[in-house]
């Protein structure tokens, strides 16, 4: 399955924070369509990385979030997302949390989030309405529980084939003992 991983803002290189936990859990991070890509340059700033993961970087708020959440769900070659936000001093983490779960409300594809927040903002975040929408503490807790999502869904889709019917046993002495 491909992730697309919304990012959180900065770190040592491009690959972000939830970019290494997901190969590590074999999974795969989504290469997104052009369209999408155009379309998230369109709303995010120049300095922002398109690609996946998608860091929206450092001011991102909730009309950036609002904007990409529905383009990443959008794209075919998208299977889930993650959303990671580290809230910058300038930006209302509950407004953005609120829009995340607003724009994830009815998706088709799995949406899952990180809050990388003071204790009282994500108690904040989590009397918002988002039943349908699970929070993590840490970014691999997110792609732990993104990872048993695509094991879940192989084991539904495994096709077990027909049952062996063994005419030889007897039944009657096997269902007694």
């Amino acid at each position: 399955r491909k992730a697309c991983a919304r990012d959180a803002p900065g770190g040592r290189d491009r690959r972000g924070t939830a970019s290494r936990p997901v190969g590590l859990r074999g999974l795969r991070l989504a290469a997104l369509s052009e369209p999408t890509q155009k379309a998230l340059r369109r709303i995010l700033v120049p300095e922002a990385s398109v690609l996946n993961p998608v860091d929206m970087v450092a001011g991102a708020g909730a009309s950036e979030y609002g904007g990409a959440l529905p383009l990443l769900l959008a794209d075919p070659g998208v299977d889930l997302v993650i959303t990671i936000f580290v809230p910058p001093v300038n930006v209302d983490p509950v407004g953005v949390a609120r829009t995340i779960f607003e724009a994830t409300r009815d998706a088709t594809k799995p949406v899952l989030g990180c809050f990388m927040a003071r204790e009282q903002v994500v108690n904040a975040i989590k009397e918002l309405d988002h039943s349908w929408f699970p929070i993590y503490d840490w970014p691999e807790q997110a792609v732990r529980a993104a990872w048993h999502l695509v094991r879940a869904r192989r084991l539904k889709d495994d096709d077990l084939g027909e049952a062996e019917a063994f005419p030889d046993v007897d039944h009657a002495a096997v269902s007694t003992r």
